[in-house]
């Protein structure tokens, strides 16, 4: 499970009793030193966001590996990182005042550290949480017009449908193609509790015998997407170092 310091995120790894491990997100650490911008040394402020984006260029490398593949380019390149920045922030937490944003950001950091540290440790853990918080956002601004739901177990089967849709959209699948074949055939399963069954039901498996409803379109505008991603990314870079020199 992913997310920031959301005591509610620790309880419920807590309460799993080690069947779930909370891994940290580095977009968030990376907030509290960008707030620190404009009360902070800006050197120190510069100095902590550049090894967050050395995580994050490393991590660009890694987009089209396989798990195994991303984690042996963690272990190679990012771990060193992780480690210098480590010391940084144990330097700076002796300097800075607790109480400024800059020593705000370096105790979130280094309170985090052990969950942040999780991505070193399984290919499949991304950097951050951004893609999920992305999702949500539909959510967000759909209270602003329905405010509420009838009931709790309405509630709890608007996340689930929710769930099912977004994880669609994020693999490129027809939500509605999806839909209509679960529902059409869930009734068939003679035992509820066989998760085999249940299990080939979800869209990442599903798509696996429906190919055909595979949204290319979405595939392509995914591609110039990530291209003008990496695009914005080598021009800020070359700013940056811009700016150093």
């Amino acid at each position: 499970m992913q997310g920031n310091a959301y005591p509610g995120y620790t309880e419920i790894a807590r309460q799993s009793k080690g069947t779930i491990e909370r891994a940290g997100c580095w977009s968030h650490a990376r907030r509290y030193f960008d707030r620190a911008r404009n009360s902070a040394p800006i050197q120190l402020v510069h100095e902590a966001l550049a090894y967050i984006n050395r995580l994050y260029k490393v991590e660009h490398e890694t987009e089209s590996m396989s798990s195994a593949e991303r984690l042996r380019l963690r272990q190679q390149q990012s771990v060193m990182i992780v480690q210098e920045f480590r010391q940084w922030l144990q330097r700076q937490a002796g300097e800075v005042l607790p109480s400024s944003p800059l020593g705000e950001a370096v105790s979130y950091t280094l309170n985090q550290w052990d969950s942040l540290g999780l991505f070193l440790k399984d290919g499949d853990i991304p950097l951050d949480n951004n893609r999920t918080e992305h999702a949500l956002r539909q959510q967000v601004i759909g209270r602003l017009n329905w405010l509420f739901v009838d009931s709790e177990r309405g509630g709890e089967t608007a996340a689930v449908l929710y769930t099912l849709v977004a994880t669609c959209k994020r693999l490129r699948i027809d939500p509605l193609a999806y839909l209509r074949d679960v529902f059409e055939r869930l009734p068939e399963i003679n035992d509820p509790n066989d998760q085999e069954q249940l299990h080939d039901l979800l869209p990442d498996r599903w798509i696996e015998k429906n190919f055909e409803h595979r949204l290319a379109h979405r595939e392509k505008e995914a591609s110039q997407a990530r291209e003008r991603r990496h695009e914005r990314r080598a021009r800020r870079r070359k700013l940056q170092q811009a700016k150093a020199k």
